[in-house]
């Protein structure tokens, strides 16, 4: 049971970090950086950032 709960965990937490990556491209996206730098900082792929 332990070793199911820190999975989920570790899930939720992979999950969260990559709703905060698309929270910060938007933001980023909104203020007129270039899709470039988006990318390099966030992870994110030019398509991922491009959907936000």
């Amino acid at each position: 049971m332990q070793q199911g709960m820190q999975k989920g965990l570790e899930e939720g937490m992979q999950k969260g970090a990559e709703i905060e990556k698309k929270n910060i491209a938007e933001t980023m996206k909104k203020k007129g950086f270039d899709i470039g730098l988006i990318m390099e900082i966030t992870g994110l792929s030019k398509d991922k950032i491009l959907a936000l």
